[in-house]
């Protein structure tokens, strides 16, 4: 079974993706009218390599979190995944928009 998972929650959305998904194309919808600010969480746990918005991101097993960053009138972040070479994929990223 595959997984890209996506929920939203006040203001933030997360989403998650498993072993199973070859490739995800996707456009965070903003849940707050008029945001002004974006943070976020991204852990990452892959065995080999894969692509994340056109960069190949080698193994790693890493959670990154983002400081509050200036959002005004931007498009939403996108998200664009390929599986690549990898075989083990485990992503969570979580957006807060404010």
């Amino acid at each position: 079974m595959s997984l890209f998972a996506c929920k939203n929650s006040n203001n933030c959305v997360a989403y998650a993706i498993n072993s199973d998904v070859d490739s995800v194309q996707y456009e965070f919808i903003c849940p707050v009218k008029n945001p002004y600010q974006l943070d976020g969480t991204f852990q990452f746990s892959n065995d080999y390599t894969i692509i994340l918005n056109g960069e190949k991101i080698g193994p790693m097993d890493t959670l990154i979190i983002s400081g509050p960053q200036d959002y005004y009138g931007r498009i939403g972040p996108k998200i664009n995944y390929q599986k690549y070479k990898a075989k083990v994929v485990d992503i969570k990223l979580e957006r807060c928009f404010y």
